[in-house]
């Protein structure tokens, strides 16, 4: 919370070397990443029209900016770095005007999905909301064609993710084939896979 509506006066002050209350040091990691998928899922799902999440820039935002944090000991970003957060916006922003299909997981509480869709392009945000790897089975046989292009937001890309932004968003990532309309991935802890699927070219 950003404040304490019910305090009845100023907030102490904080001891040397802490986090102000309204900061969360997870911001900066793959878990907001994740989590901001499943928010974004269940927000839309249920017929939000819009919903603002963050700050811009600093450690309640999606990237550092050019200064460095004021307890770099305690929140570990470096100055012109996006933290993984801003992917995840960044994916769901390029689907503007475009609507949310539903969807579900077998297991919710591991893996959530968020299905879009604007014209013949569909877009499917698989997140892994646990501290274990998993591996995902996407059911698509309504809709997912011979070869699907897959981009990991995770460990092993994080600090490409972080760093070189526009570098990491120009590859729209690998080819994978499914098989009768099934699509079995690998997602590593708290990482979010990115599914592209073009009906047109199918």
């Amino acid at each position: 919370p950003r404040f304490n509506p019910n305090a009845t006066g100023p907030e102490p002050p904080l001891p040397p070397g802490q986090l102000p209350p309204q900061v969360d040091a997870r911001q900066i990691s793959l878990f907001a990443a994740a989590w901001t998928v499943g928010s974004l899922k269940y927000l839309s799902e249920s017929g939000a029209d819009s919903v603002t999440y963050f700050e811009a820039v600093g450690w309640r935002g999606v990237m550092q900016g050019a200064n460095p944090p004021a307890l770099p000991e305690r929140f570990f970003a470096m100055p012109g770095e996006v933290f993984p957060v801003y992917h995840v916006l960044a994916d769901v922003g390029e689907f503007h005007g475009g609507s949310v299909l539903p969807s579900t997981s077998s297991h919710p509480l591991q893996v959530e999905s968020l299905v879009l869709a604007r014209g013949p392009c569909v877009r499917i945000l698989l997140a892994n909301l646990s501290e274990q790897p998993c591996v995902v089975l996407v059911d698509g046989r309504d809709f997912l064609p011979p070869v699907a292009r897959v981009r990991y937001l995770d460990e092993t890309s994080i600090l490409r993710a972080m760093r070189a932004p526009e570098e990491f968003r120009s590859h729209g990532g690998a080819l994978v084939g499914s098989h009768d309309g099934q699509l079995r991935l690998g997602l590593l802890p708290y990482g979010v896979a990115r599914v592209d699927v073009d009906l047109e070219g199918s």
